[in-house]
């Protein structure tokens, strides 16, 4: 006849609970980005520092991007964790623009990926979340 050492009920209990708090920690933990950033970024020696207004719904992200030679163009993108990203077409000069960045509290940084006609680059960047 085999034996098995089953666990003690209080320690079942215990052990359940301590993973559901883990759970629901990492989901408290996650970053919420609504709110208007400034963001800077420098290329070529030039600076370039832009609004944009965030707004997050759980995971999926909308904004606006406000730059003084441009309309306002509309930000669609997802954060998950800490973890930011987003695109948007800019329509003349026509180019494709990826962003994404690590959210530290107040402060995102990270790169962007510019598409140019089939011509890629990188620029880093940091926005900062205004109070």
């Amino acid at each position: 006849m085999s034996k098995f050492n089953l666990p003690n009920p209080v320690v079942l209990s215990l052990t359940a609970a301590m993973g559901l708090m883990l759970c629901l920690a990492g989901r408290a933990s996650a970053a919420d980005v609504t709110g208007t950033w400034v963001w800077t970024s420098t290329h070529d020696n030039t600076t370039t520092t832009i609004a944009i207004r965030l707004r997050q719904n759980g995971e999926k992200l909308t904004g606006t991007w406000a730059q003084k030679t441009t309309d306002e163009l509309d930000i669609e993108g997802t954060v998950k964790d800490d973890i930011v990203s987003f695109t948007f077409l800019r329509p003349s000069p026509k180019y494709k623009m990826k962003y994404s960045g690590t959210i530290t509290g107040d402060v995102i940084k990270g790169r962007t990926e510019i598409d140019i006609d089939g011509k890629t680059g990188f620029v880093p960047w940091q926005a900062t979340r205004q109070k």
